[in-house]
């Protein structure tokens, strides 16, 4: 990314963290680099427009993005994305 202010890096953390912490669990966490020309069809067929862009996956094949609610951005601290796993019953 070439941004001074890449909210792909900043993401990238809270998202580590949270995956590092569900390492045992049967969720599994992907990071894809859409921009790259070898994997830009799964940015189309996710329907990606702007990175970072989180998309959540059932066992079903179901995709599930997390939206902003009443206003308020979805939150991406690993708290934030264990919270929106349990309300969408995808843990």
């Amino acid at each position: 990314c070439a941004l001074p202010i890449c909210f792909c890096k900043i993401l990238a953390p809270s998202w580590n963290k949270y995956a590092e912490e569900m390492n045992d669990s049967s969720i599994q966490f992907f990071a894809v680099d859409c921009t790259d020309n070898n994997t830009n069809n799964v940015a189309n067929s996710l329907e990606i427009q702007s990175y970072p862009t989180i998309k959540f996956v059932d066992g079903l094949g179901n995709v599930v993005t997390p939206v902003y609610q009443n206003g308020e951005p979805f939150d991406r601290s690993p708290e934030g994305i264990r919270r929106f796993l349990k309300e969408k019953k995808l843990m």
